[in-house]
C-alpha cells in the first residue's frame, strides 16, 4: 500500500516535532529524521523547514501533506473493502464523526435494527469541525464518507445532499469546559453580554436567523 515514510511525514507535520512524532510511532528520533530525509530525496522536494523551534511545512510540503492524508485514507479504505469481500457479502457504511457531529446519536437506533441487517458494517471515520471542511465533506459524500450524523439547518448543504430527520434539538451554544457558562442548562441575552458569539452567515440557517 502506501509507503511507511508517508505515515511518518504526516505524524511529523501534525506533531510539529521529530521527537514527538517518534513518541507517537514508538521509534527513535534518528529513525524519524532518516525516514523524512529519504522521502525528500525520493520526491526531490524539500517538504519541511527545520529549526530549533521545531519543523514547519514548505509550500510544496503543505501540498504534499494534504495529498498524503488522502493517500492514507484511501489505502485504509481499500484494505477494509478487501477484508469485507473476503468475509462474505458485507457492506461498509462510512460515517463521519467529530466533536460537534457525533455518531452517538445513531447508537440507540442502530442497536435496534443491526440484527436485521447483518451484512452492513458501520465504519466510523474522524472528521474536522469547521465550516469549510464540513462543506467539502458534504460535497464529497459517497467518495470518502457516506453519512454524517448531526445538526443540519444549512441551506447551502442541501444543494449537495439529502437529509433524513432523526430528531430535533434545542439551539445550543458550544463553549470550552472551563467557561463560566459551561454548566448552565439555559442561557439568556444577559449571559452573553461581553461575550463573543460566532454564528453562521445570515440567510444560511433559518433556526439561527
Amino acid at each position: 500500500m502506501y509507503s511507511r515514510q508517508i505515515e511518518v511525514f504526516v505524524q511529523v507535520v501534525e506533531q510539529k516535532s521529530f521527537s514527538k512524532a517518534a513518541e507517537e510511532l514508538f521509534i527513535s528520533s534518528t529513525a524519524i529524521m532518516k525516514q523524512i530525509n529519504s522521502l525528500e530525496d525520493q520526491v526531490d522536494v524539500t517538504l519541511l523547514n527545520r529549526s530549533n523551534k521545531g519543523v514547519s511545512l514548505t509550500p510544496a510540503g503543505k501540498s504534499f501533506y494534504e495529498d498524503a492524508k488522502e493517500i492514507i485514507k484511501l489505502s485504509n479504505q481499500a484494505i477494509q473493502r478487501a477484508k469485507n469481500i473476503m468475509s462474505g457479502n458485507t457492506y461498509a457504511v462510512r460515517i463521519g464523526t467529530s466533536n460537534l457531529n457525533s455518531v452517538k446519536q445513531l447508537d440507540s437506533i442502530w442497536k435496534k435494527i443491526n440484527n436485521t441487517y447483518p451484512q452492513i458494517n458501520l465504519e466510523v471515520i474522524p472528521s474536522e469541525d469547521n465550516s469549510l471542511s464540513n462543506l467539502e465533506i458534504i460535497k464529497s459524500l459517497g467518495t470518502y464518507l457516506d453519512i454524517i450524523i448531526g445538526p443540519c439547518d444549512s441551506q447551502e448543504w442541501t444543494e449537495y445532499c439529502n437529509t433524513y430527520i432523526l430528531g430535533y434539538h434545542q439551539l445550543c451554544c458550544a463553549v470550552p469546559t472551563d467557561h463560566k457558562l459551561a454548566h448552565k442548562k439555559e442561557i439568556n441575552l444577559e449571559d452573553l453580554h461581553g461575550e463573543h458569539l460566532m454564528m453562521v452567515e445570515e440567510g444560511n440557517s433559518h433556526s439561527n436567523d
